[in-house]
């Protein structure tokens, strides 16, 4: 079975669709909400819909929440979802998590449906998915130090890609999120959107010097720890 991950921040409004989506399907046996220091009603919210909470007493980061959502799992699967992801139905969901139960995959990315067209023509298109499951072993080697804020997805395709994990793309339609312009205001969410370049630009300094680092010091190996 699988347990359903939500990071989620003031999300006191939205919480709601996502938890209901995902317990639609049979396959997720367990929905872990981390509150990562919300200044709203999000944790009582979710307490509210009778899943597991955990609420950090400030505000860490979305990779860190994640990374507290897998310790507290029961299971050796793992579906991020984004608090602010709604639309898919239940066949989408499974149609991620089936090629993570047959073990055919370390990763399984749900993808828009224009992305999925984008890619054959911009194949080098990165994907972001915030929904998304992996193995507990597979999220054992992401460096912990290199998921602060937005780098999370970033940094989870660039270990798949080095560590050769097996990565599928699946098309979900009808998979929305609520853009950051309209959930936090236009300038609120204006200002989050350049965060979110910021932390995402800095993910690619950070593991073009580690590296660098590596290849000076002439370690090699299969696995970044």
């Amino acid at each position: 079975m699988v347990t359903a991950v939500i990071p989620v921040y003031n999300e006191e409004e939205l919480i709601g669709r996502a938890v209901s989506a995902l317990r639609a399907s049979p396959l997720i046996s367990e929905i872990v909400v981390v509150d990562d220091g919300s200044g709203d009603r999000t944790a009582e919210r979710a307490k509210e819909l009778g899943v597991l909470v955990i609420t950090l007493p400030r505000n860490t980061g979305k990779g860190n929440a994640m990374d507290v959502g897998v310790i507290n799992s029961r299971n050796d699967i793992i579906l991020f979802c984004d608090g602010d992801m709604y639309g898919f139905s239940k066949d989408g969901v499974e149609s991620v998590l089936k090629p993570m139960l047959n073990g055919d995959l370390e990763m399984s990315i749900a993808i828009r449906p224009f992305i999925r067209f984008a890619r054959i023509f911009f194949p080098f298109l990165i994907q972001t998915s915030g929904f998304r499951a992996v193995t507990k072993q597979s999220w054992k080697q992401v460096p912990k130090d290199l998921i602060s804020g937005y780098q999370v997805e970033l940094m989870l395709n660039f270990v798949a890609r080095r560590n050769n994990w097996r990565v599928g793309y699946v098309c979900v339609p009808g998979l929305k999120h609520t853009v950051k312009e309209i959930k936090y205001g236009l300038l609120a969410g204006l200002k989050a959107r350049g965060v979110m370049i910021r932390d995402v630009s800095s993910l690619f300094v950070k593991v073009y010097v580690r590296e660098r680092k590596l290849k000076r010091s002439s370690i090699s190996g299969s696995v970044i720890e």
